[in-house]
């Protein structure tokens, strides 16, 4: 297979399950480079044979981070992300392959966006925030984009560039297998949660009582009804209940990250006085 000048990085630990499929699904890439985060299981005999290179660091809590660390240092300035839980079909490949050339020739062009479909367990979703079509940037220049380590939140395009977007064919999507179990679910969130109250604070974002206690019926209605988790039966139903729960629990933190924040301006005024 011929392999484009673009930089692949993966982030993984005990991940090894799925590991293979998704270095398997990014070998048009020149380079790709697996971060370990110490895994306990086949993940670096898995990288020995499919990645081109890869390192060891001490487990961070958001993957963002090492985006932001280690994507300045990749050989290629397009550089394609992916977490191992995640595989490009055969069909994204091949357009990718195709249409890289008219991409990388554009002055214009920062990132490119492709399909991107979820699955929970073995259920591939059609309905929740997660589910139908979605869309992932896949494809980032790095010097067309702003790297930071906030929480669902650390790539944001330079302004003066936009995206290329693939549209959905049928078959030339992302297949993310996003979550294995309940309990993956929760203790990944949990973990989130740690940082997304200053993150979305940082991005300018802020709230007050009242919209923390309408959240949890507006955003159920949203996951449920307007995103159509009924179509996934139960699952859809847990989600979307899941779905309410972390939005909430994400305001809380921001409020609080926020009422901190303005007692430490205040605190300083009447120190400057």
């Amino acid at each position: 297979m011929s392999r484009l000048p673009i930089s692949a990085i993966v982030v993984s630990k005990n991940e090894g399950a799925l590991l293979e499929q998704c270095l398997s699904s990014i070998q048009f890439c020149e380079e790709i480079v697996l971060i370990d985060l110490q895994s306990t299981d086949d993940t670096l005999e898995i990288a020995g044979r499919l990645a081109t290179e890869c390192l060891t660091m001490e487990p961070v809590p958001l993957v963002e981070i090492i985006h932001e660390k280690y994507i300045p240092r990749l050989r290629h300035d397009w550089v394609l992300i992916i977490d191992p839980d995640e595989v490009c079909s055969t069909e994204l490949q091949t357009e990718l392959m195709r249409g890289f050339a008219a991409i990388q020739s554009s002055s214009g062009v920062g990132g490119v966006v492709v399909p991107h479909r979820f699955y929970f367990k073995a259920h591939l979703l059609l309905g929740t925030p997660c589910g139908g079509i979605n869309a992932k940037i896949l494809l980032a220049n790095k010097r067309r984009f702003l790297f930071t380590s906030h929480v669902h939140q650390g790539r944001t395009l330079a302004a003066g560039f936009a995206f290329h977007k693939i549209e959905f064919t049928g078959r030339n999507f992302v297949h993310h297998y996003w979550m294995q179990s309940y309990s993956r679910l929760i203790e990944k969130h949990v973990r989130y949660l740690k940082n997304e109250g200053q993150a979305r604070f940082n991005c300018g974002r802020r709230t007050w009582l009242a919209e923390i206690l309408k959240s949890p019926f507006r955003e159920f209605k949203f996951s449920f009804q307007t995103k159509a988790g009924w179509r996934d039966g139960f699952t859809g139903l847990i989600l979307s209940f899941f779905w309410a729960w972390y939005q909430t629990m994400a305001l809380i933190k921001l409020l609080h990250h926020q009422t901190t924040h303005q007692h430490r301006v205040k605190s300083s005024v009447i120190h400057a006085r």
